[in-house]
């Protein structure tokens, strides 16, 4: 098997925790807050969920497209932390109506951390199937837009919160 963009064998996707990401979490007291994270069922996002449980944050949403891993996330996350509250979800991204649910669901949080994402081929961009390709740019630039607009709309206008926005390169060429 050749080697894709950057020198990494084609699906060999980074899923284990940034160290610079996971420390500014953990550097941070989150005592009695809220919050929702995008994308935690697996990956960075399921290592950002466990440092936002391990400072403090008294409730944790979490959400994943596919139903499976974000409940077994949430049922992991609830037997190391029993104490806080975690609440999964499953809704498409780019689907505003699904989106405005979690919210009226899960209420506002006071962190929101924008961390789905897909990488939908990892072969040269010639190689690529150009309809999966795309939709890595639905889910994580128009997804994580909605996500965000979702909240602001969600929120008390004088509310602070705070959104942590995560990409990736998933979309380059």
């Amino acid at each position: 098997m050749g080697l894709g963009r950057r020198g990494r064998k084609p699906g060999n996707n980074h899923k284990s925790p940034y160290h610079s990401l996971t420390t500014a979490v953990s550097q941070k007291s989150l005592t009695g807050k809220t919050v929702l994270i995008t994308g935690a069922g697996r990956g960075a996002g399921e290592h950002i969920a466990h440092e936002v449980a391990a400072v403090g944050a008294k409730r944790i949403g979490i959400s994943w497209a596919r139903q499976s891993p974000e409940f077994a996330s949430r049922d992991k996350f609830a037997k190391a932390f029993p104490q806080k509250a975690f609440e999964a979800f499953t809704p498409d991204i780019t689907d505003e109506a699904a989106i405005a649910t979690v919210f009226k669901s899960f209420g506002t949080p006071h962190v929101l951390i924008n961390n789905a994402g897909v990488f939908p081929d990892d072969g040269p961009f010639v190689t690529q199937r150009l309809k999966e390709w795309w939709s890595g740019f639905e889910i994580n630039i128009l997804g994580t837009a909605i996500v965000t607009q979702q909240f602001l709309k969600a929120k008390a206008r004088d509310q602070i919160g705070l959104v942590l926005n995560v990409s990736i390169m998933a979309v380059n060429m």
